[in-house]
């Protein structure tokens, strides 16, 4: 199969535009206690890791919530018990540097790649961590983003968003969108149980629908080097812990270029009203959203 590759002016397009077309959230935006959940250790670092940072830099509770425990990463490498020990304190550095307390950081330890088989003990957990921080903003895989453990993570959260029955503005963030062509240069390849070399035939697909739904945007600008610090906090995902040349890390997905697509000046997300009763997602429109300030982060 021949993938055509990376075109970086037509692609310096494509990302102007979508960041053209996004409403640019504030300050005011942010001013609102927020709750993040990721599937596993590092994808709150790449989703949403420079908001967070925008976010406590003015002082905004976050609490940062692991699903599972991120053993399938290199468990095959490095003894899976090890793993989910050391992952744990990358997950804590990383915290620390995105500015959150450890108290803000919540592990539910579900298996890694089985969140499935926990759906209704999740539903419980996430309901009741919801219930007793009682967050605004709520940040979540994108829908139909996958791998697996990333779509249960969203609908375990909208699942407990229910039985919470309070509404909440909710900003999906996209990782594996960026997995797709034109974002980087695709080459197929079997799909393996290490890190994330999550590929099938539709990630060779642009992904215009989920393009139009990326509406809203935050400024990281200031914060690209803080955001890549914290990401790079969680060191068994971007380096070899045994020296083993197989060992994967997210440099390795399509040459790099992944990982680039994560580095911008925004971050682009999803983000809609969720109404206790309904299940319409009513995307936020520009008269929901403050006016433009900037303000210097001295976190």
């Amino acid at each position: 199969m021949n993938v055509p590759p990376v075109d970086i002016p037509r692609i310096q397009g494509l990302r102007s535009r979508l960041h053209r077309r996004a409403h640019r959230l504030t300050e005011a935006d942010l001013d609102r206690r927020t709750m993040v959940f990721a599937p596993h250790p590092e994808d709150e670092s790449l989703g949403c890791g420079g908001t967070i940072l925008q976010k406590r830099c003015h002082g905004i509770p976050v609490d940062l919530v692991f699903m599972t425990d991120g053993h399938r990463s290199h468990g095959r490498l490095f003894g899976a018990d090890r793993l989910v020990a050391i992952r744990e304190k990358e997950a804590l550095a990383a915290a620390e540097d995105l500015g959150c307390d450890s108290e803000a950081v919540h592990f539910l330890r579900y298996a890694d790649g089985a969140l499935s088989d926990s759906f209704d003990a999740a539903i419980e957990a996430v309901t009741a961590l919801l219930i007793d921080r009682q967050p605004n903003d709520i940040f979540l895989p994108l829908a139909n983003d996958g791998p697996s453990d990333h779509e249960v993570t969203f609908d375990i959260v909208i699942a407990a968003l229910r039985r919470c029955g309070r509404p909440v503005r909710v900003h999906e963030y996209p990782i594996w969108f960026w997995a797709r062509w034109p974002w980087v240069r695709l080459r197929i390849r079997p799909k393996r149980t290490g890190l994330r070399t999550w590929f099938e035939p539709n990630t060779a697909i642009l992904g215009l629908p989920t393009m139009r739904r990326l509406t809203s945007a935050v400024f990281i600008g200031n914060l690209i080097d803080r955001k890549r610090a914290a990401l790079f906090c969680h060191q068994s995902q971007v380096s070899s812990l045994n020296g083993d040349p197989d060992w994967p890390v997210l440099q390795d997905i399509a040459g790099g270029d992944f990982l680039d697509c994560f580095f911008h000046d925004v971050e682009l997300f999803a983000s809609w009203t969720y109404e206790p009763g309904s299940d319409h997602r009513s995307p936020l429109s520009q008269s929901d959203i403050a006016s433009p300030q900037t303000t210097e982060c001295h976190v």
